[in-house]
């Protein structure tokens, strides 16, 4: 069976709404690296202003390219969201991916327009990625939409709420010969979840690994029974923030999410089998362990080192991580 996600990272046809030329914009970042990916869809430009972009057809509206469209990326005011949503549920869209920032982690207008987005996309049967997102990228659909150079196809999937986060990602990926499957920022998360992306990503053949990064959670008890069961089958890998004061108030400003009591979410991450790190380069070393090797069978371990403090110290951490150290025989 398909899943309801699918099309989202394998469309067969995307436009761009309010594309660019303008060097440095979002929306100029993101249009080239979509062309320059080797997305081989159909790509349809948007822009009112203009009659050609990238030496293509530009349309002043998507309701003017006579096709259907399988995925729409929006990067415009927020006032003309809901309209260029409506607009893209009339034209077919199953999915939307909202660049613009400004809507709901700004205050009561914009959540006020969020709310009407999701109201539109959910009675036209679209998902919406985002709003204060920086895009998706699909390695088997060579579709970018992060605005970034291109990306090496591998086992490594990214889900995150924060674009410098994927920028930090892709960069240790790119040093160390490392490919990704998938890349998905969430920014404010009003359409599609968490779990969602998980599920999807279970069922992807090209993902060994799934990385993320998290402000809040919203949906815990549905993250936590994804998970759990996806867990025993690829390893989740989640840098999870807001264990101070200050990195909840950092959380809340940046996307508008609620931390929530750290030791619970500890709790919780255990109890699904997550693997918590605290920071980007513990995240990519982690990951990058469990795409290059294979998963253990149990918690036994054994430690090989060239002197006897790295092995102390090694040993100690092992035990801190619930990993059991035998003594071998002689």
């Amino acid at each position: 069976m398909i899943h309801p996600l699918h099309t989202l990272f394998h469309p067969k046809s995307i436009a761009v709404i309010g594309a660019s030329e303008v060097p440095g914009k979002a929306a100029e970042r993101r249009t080239r690296s979509l062309i320059q990916g080797g997305y081989e869809g159909q790509i349809y430009l948007i822009n009112p202003k203009r009659d050609r972009l990238f030496d293509r057809k530009a349309y002043p509206s998507v309701l003017d390219i006579g096709n259907a469209i399988d995925l729409a990326m929006i990067v415009i005011a927020p006032k003309f969201i809901p309209q260029a949503v409506a607009d893209s549920v009339k034209m077919g869209a199953k999915g939307i991916v909202i660049i613009t920032a400004g809507l709901g982690e700004t205050g009561e207008d914009g959540k006020k327009i969020e709310a009407e987005v999701l109201k539109i996309a959910d009675e036209g049967g679209a998902k919406i990625i985002g709003p204060n997102c920086s895009g998706l990228f699909s390695g088997s659909a060579r579709m970018n939409l992060l605005g970034i150079p291109p990306i090496k196809k591998g086992p490594l999937a990214i889900i995150a709420q924060s674009g410098n986060i994927i920028d930090s990602l892709t960069h240790y990926a790119e040093m160390r010969g490392m490919g990704l499957s998938a890349i998905i920022s969430v920014g404010n998360a009003i359409g599609v979840k968490f779990h969602e992306y998980i599920e999807y990503l279970s069922q992807d053949d090209d993902t060994k690994v799934i990385m993320m990064y998290m402000e809040g959670i919203n949906e815990g008890s549905q993250l936590v029974q994804v998970a759990r069961r996806v867990s025993t089958k690829k390893p989740i890998i989640i840098l999870k923030v807001g264990r101070s004061k200050a990195g909840m108030r950092a959380a809340a400003s940046h996307t508008g999410s609620l931390a929530a009591d750290d030791a619970i979410v500890n709790a919780a991450f255990k109890q699904a089998g997550i693997i918590r790190v605290s920071n980007v380069d513990e995240m990519f070393d982690v990951a990058t362990c469990f795409a290059n090797l294979p998963l253990p069978k149990g918690k036994n371990v054994a430690i090989l080192s060239e002197g006897g403090g790295d092995n102390s110290v090694a040993a100690d951490n092992a035990e801190v991580q619930g990993l059991e150290v035998p003594v071998l025989p002689s």
